[in-house]
């Protein structure tokens, strides 16, 4: 009776063991992704402040190009899980979609870049909603 306790409490604390391994992984990933994200936001952020930066200085397609470069990775970062839940993501998505918005609106004729980029962000009307 004794050996098959000890047999059953050997099993039991090999078989848990392992799940600290899974455990394990599935913490490194999420760090690892967590890291891409701020990564990803950062160089959005850095598209963002040097389009506001050309804006000023009338600019007109570099600050298209630095506009649509921080939305298309802001798009990109939309489909990581979870990511409705990051306040930096939402943030800063929303403000580069009103700021672009804006200063298109204020052009008296548009780019040809902004056309296909307006359609772009029609479709995004949903994602910002927070």
């Amino acid at each position: 009776m004794k050996i098959a306790i000890a047999i059953i409490s050997l099993f039991l604390f090999f078989s848990c063991s392992g799940n600290k391994e899974i455990t394990k992984k599935e913490t490194t990933t999420q760090l690892n992704r967590s890291g891409i994200v701020t990564e990803m936001l950062e160089q959005a952020r850095q598209h963002y402040i040097t389009a506001l930066a050309k804006q000023e200085t009338n600019s007109i397609k570099e600050a298209v190009e630095n506009y649509e470069s921080a939305l298309k990775i802001i798009t990109n970062l939309s489909y990581y899980p979870g990511i409705d839940d990051n306040e930096a993501y939402l943030e800063l998505g929303t403000a580069i979609k009103e700021d672009y918005k804006g200063f298109v609106d204020g052009l008296p004729e548009l780019p040809e870049k902004v056309y296909p980029l307006q359609l772009l962000m029609n479709g995004l009307k949903n994602l910002f909603r927070k």
